[in-house]
């Protein structure tokens, strides 16, 4: 009776394998729930423990029962096997049963190549750099695996010659892999792995504006976009306005997006220098697209709807990177009688203080400059105060924010001076978005973040167009809380270097020290994403472009993948090539002196050394006996030691093939 043998796999191929599943499974712990990967992690150290005591591996019935309480586990969290996450979760919990399982080579290998594929499933769920920095070390670690245990893991495999042979291994597939890269064709809207739905952010934009809007959005510093500019001129930090949304129907302190706004807004017809903007923009949950005001055209997926806004018709659910043409001056859009009307349309519950406040600045003036310029100085003079927390209002409390309390935010003073002037006859429109950015010292981009959402006003005025008017600009100073954006951009010596953000406390070489270190990072990382996560489609459109290759099937196309992949492959071929030994050079010696003697009717046997070679060698030419001595001689004492140079032998070795010829024509002779 034969008894079933198995394949004894070397401990230490195991325990490489099972730190690359470790390894591969670490960036799966954010996305996914970690009761899963801890269940996988324990089953790993199972199988660990079992092999390094010699214990058999688990039955059948212990894997079924291993394998039905993780189909529980995954069904209880995520309330079903289907999707990305439960997916993910079922695929390790089945390759947590092949490795409690495993016995054989071929299962072996399996595992290894499943555990490339574990490693590149977190691509799907984030691609940032520090991310694929791991990703490419843990690659290197599973490469070595596959070495190790394919190269001579009995033997014990050393690590001095592992890891030259691994690099080498991953050096030469870096050139196709940069080609594919670049020259792939790409799924429309597919970046580097696009199948990951990251969470949208709130990008503090709504179809109306409430008071208090702003203000919760003041302590949140999460990134909102990051914009640079190719041109190198980045406008002053007053001109630095992003617009997103315009708000045209007037409810005192609350304003909603009018529905007729292309009826209402028209066509703009911008004036001013031009700037051009490459903005990277973080996922939200609006339609809004953020663009230095005002802008003028755009490429992607967006489109221009009244009040010179870009919207898209779908949440951004992934990063979105815009190349935006902006305008600096007014928009100058003429008003029709329908849109003057919608313009200065006012609620009628406004109170009796407000008109008696606006019937008074119209005694003095009807120019909308000096109204607008008396509406600031209200503002300026009669202690209002800019406040993250100004209380809330009632719901009809135009007046008590006027008259009585004076506290508020951006939103309330848009808000209120909007109003005021629609109704001393002005048309006026609210507009949302943000304000500044903190400048990164290392490159020419901005980060702007959702603290730095902001809402001003527009007046139209006859001549001008639509001009920006910011109410808070005008507030007292002194009237300003210090924990407030307004107060962080308003130093006293007034820099527009300085106009950023304070850092956290501590010492001033720490804080420097964190702030450099912080905006380096941040500058590698807008390029990472800029240039290599979001080379999508369009991207890879307009570099093909700049080739001349108008479509993915050209003949252009062809040449530079083949003359590239060739080119690249023969120059890394070149560097990484395994040199020949210094020792080489006395084997390509020996061999010539094995078939010239061979030439002359001594033939060496394949399994005979040296020394045994050159006593039968002397037996057969007893007359060159003294030569051939010295000769096998200098070849022992230089391959195993110390002895002539390569040059020395080189000459004997031709002065004994003239002997040798010299010989043979002699005997011929007789």
């Amino acid at each position: 009776m034969k008894t079933k043998s198995f394949y004894h796999l070397p401990l230490s191929s195991l325990q490489w394998l099972l730190t690359g599943l470790f390894l591969g499974a670490i960036p799966l712990w954010f996305p996914l729930k970690s009761a899963v990967i801890f269940s996988f992690l324990g089953c790993l150290l199972w199988r660990f423990i079992l092999e390094r005591k010699g214990l058999k591996c688990p039955g059948l019935w212990t894997r079924c029962a291993v394998g039905a309480v993780g189909l529980l586990i995954i069904q209880g969290l995520y309330g079903t096997l289907i999707g990305l996450e439960a997916g993910m979760c079922l695929l390790l919990l089945l390759i947590a049963l092949k490795v409690l399982e495993m016995r054989t080579e071929r299962e072996f290998m399996l595992l290894a190549y499943l555990a490339f594929f574990i490693l590149l499933t977190s691509l799907f769920f984030s691609q940032t750099l520090l991310i694929c920095i791991y990703v490419s070390a843990v690659f290197v670690i599973l490469t070595a695996t596959v070495v190790q245990f394919t190269g001579g893991a009995a033997e014990g495999f050393r690590l001095r010659s592992l890891v030259p042979y691994t690099l080498l291994l991953v050096v030469q597939a870096l050139p196709l892999i940069a080609l594919l890269f670049i020259f792939l064709p790409r799924i429309k809207g597919g970046g580097l792995l696009q199948l990951n739905k990251p969470k949208t952010a709130q990008s503090g934009m709504s179809e109306q504006i409430n008071p208090g809007s702003f203000a919760e959005l003041a302590q949140n510093e999460e990134d909102a976009f990051r914009v640079d500019f190719p041109d190198d001129n980045m406008p002053p930090f007053d001109d630095l306005y992003w617009r997103a949304g315009v708000f045209a129907e007037c409810h005192g302190l609350q304003w909603r997006a009018d529905k007729r706004d292309r009826e209402v807004m028209g066509r703009p017809r911008l004036t001013g220098p031009v700037v051009v903007q490459r903005i990277s923009m973080e996922p939200h949950s609006g339609g809004w697209v953020y663009a230095l005001d005002r802008p003028l055209s755009s490429n992607g997926p967006v489109t221009m709807t009244g009040g010179n806004v870009l919207t898209m018709s779908l949440p951004m659910e992934e990063r979105l990177n815009l190349r935006v043409v902006s305008r600096l001056g007014n928009d100058q859009t003429p008003l029709t009688a329908a849109a003057r009307e919608a313009l200065t349309a006012v609620p009628s519950d406004l109170g009796d203080r407000t008109r008696q406040l606006v019937d008074s600045w119209l005694r003095k003036t009807q120019d909308p400059k000096e109204l607008a310029r008396l509406a600031l100085a209200m503002f300026r003079q009669d202690n209002f105060r800019y406040t993250l927390s100004p209380g809330v209002y009632r719901e009809n409390g135009f007046e008590e924010f006027l008259f009585e309390r004076k506290l508020g935010f951006c939103e309330h003073y848009a808000a209120a001076f909007g109003t005021l002037m629609r109704m001393a006859g002005v048309p006026a429109r609210m507009v949302a978005g943000y304000h500044g950015g903190e400048a990164n010292p290392f490159t020419n981009y901005l980060i702007v973040r959702q603290a730095d959402a902001h809402a001003w006003t527009e007046l139209w005025i006859e001549g001008e167009g639509w001009v920006r008017y910011d109410p808070v600009d005008f507030i007292n100073p002194l009237r300003v809380d210090a924990d407030t954006p307004l107060a962080a951009r308003r130093p006293a010596n007034g820099n527009d270097t300085e106009r950023i953000r304070s850092e956290t406390n501590g010492p001033a070489f720490l804080q420097k020290l964190f702030r450099g270190a912080r905006f380096g990072w941040d500058a590698v990382n807008f390029q990472w994403n800029l240039h290599i996560v979001s080379y999508d489609q369009a991207s890879q459109r307009d570099f093909y472009r700049t080739l001349g290759i108008d479509t993915i099937f050209s003949w252009r196309l062809l040449v530079i993948l083949l003359g590239g992949l060739l080119t690249v492959r023969g120059v890394v071929y070149a560097f990484v090539r395994q040199k020949p030994e210094k020792q080489e050079r006395s084997l390509v010696l020996y061999r010539q002196f094995c078939r010239l003697l061979a030439k002359h009717g001594l033939e060496r046997m394949p399994n005979e050394g040296p020394r045994d070679f050159a006593q039968r060698a002397v037996e057969v030419f007893p007359a060159e006996a003294a030569r051939v001595s010295e000769l096998f001689g200098l070849f022992i004492g230089w391959r195993y030691g110390r002895g002539a140079s390569a040059a020395e032998i080189a000459g004997r070795l031709r002065e004994l093939k003239r002997r040798l010829r010299g010989r043979k024509r002699a005997a011929t002779t007789v």
